[in-house]
């Protein structure tokens, strides 16, 4: 396609079969934009090679979103990146100096994230109980840099959100509101759990960027920290089914059935019950600027 039509596409079947397999007349073109440009990237070009010529080399450059790695040779062409006799001198050593520092770019950036991850963590937990912190590795716009915190009690998400407006974080804003959004797990994209979403950060799930051993860890540790005795003083049960409360910060009303733990239906009033029992929650989000 690039030598004889000049566009970097997928294979053109013709205007049938091209409608039958992409559903499109045309073959439809690799948009390299998509790339993000937090993936490293090595490119070695020669200055003989007939196929990838450095003009072609330019445009593509031209096309992505960050600087790629470059290595040119002025007397390599095409196939002698393969066969020739000092490929290891002239390619292979630079190339795998370039994973070797990938490598450790990677590692550095998970460690960095784990503890962001951790610092958000704590500094949330402050406000109330948290029941899933969500940080989104989409690069959408509409997501990047999203973080998502579910409080279990809306009165610890009221405390987060009064705390953090106008807070920063390593010298940026953070942007905090609400969201109408009960279950994450619904929001999670599950290929992308299994290593198969082909939609890359620009998928519209969520995309986790921490994973769940850290998470497992950091939530174990906050219930590890009740007491024996602090449980004890919650036996006495009694169940309360079909409340209705309307929640005016997300405009839903809610009817389910739910457990009020230490008290009696006599102790307090439906509404009331919905309100304290934790028959609603709100979800706060942070956004790094």
């Amino acid at each position: 396609m690039v030598i004889r039509k000049g566009t970097f596409a997928k294979y053109d079947y013709g205007f049938i079969k091209n409608l039958k397999i992409y559903g499109q007349l045309k073959a439809p073109t690799f948009d390299l934009s998509h790339i993000p440009a937090s993936l490293p990237i090595w490119m070695g070009y020669g200055g003989n090679d007939a196929l990838a010529d450095v003009k072609d080399v330019q445009r593509t450059i031209k096309e992505l979103q960050s600087k790629p790695d470059m290595l040119y040779l002025e007397n390599y062409g095409h196939i002698d990146f393969l066969l020739s006799i000092y490929a290891k001198r002239d390619v292979y050593d630079s190339l795998i100096s370039f994973f070797r520092l990938a490598q450790v770019v990677n590692y550095c950036q998970d460690r960095l994230a784990q503890d962001f991850y951790e610092d958000l963590f704590e500094e949330l937990d402050k406000y109330g109980e948290i029941e899933s912190l969500n940080v989104c590795d989409n690069l959408a716009d509409h997501m990047v840099g999203n973080v998502y915190v579910q409080f279990r009690e809306a009165v610890h998400a009221l405390n987060a959100l009064k705390n953090l407006i106008g807070r920063c974080y390593a010298g940026r804003p953070i942007i905090v509101d609400y969201l109408p959004v009960t279950d994450f797990r619904e929001a999670t994209c599950r290929q992308y759990d299994e290593n198969i979403c082909n939609r890359g950060g620009y998928c519209n799930f969520m995309h986790l960027k921490i994973g769940r051993e850290l998470r497992r860890q950091l939530f174990g540790r906050i219930i590890g920290l009740l007491r024996i005795e602090d449980l004890q003083n919650f036996t006495k049960k009694v169940m309360v089914s079909s409340i209705y409360t309307t929640n005016e910060n997300k405009g839903v009303i809610v009817n389910r059935s739910y457990e009020v733990v230490g008290e009696s239906s006599a102790d307090r009033t439906p509404s009331a019950a919905g309100k304290s029992g934790g028959l609603h929650s709100l979800d706060a989000l942070t956004k790094r600027g």
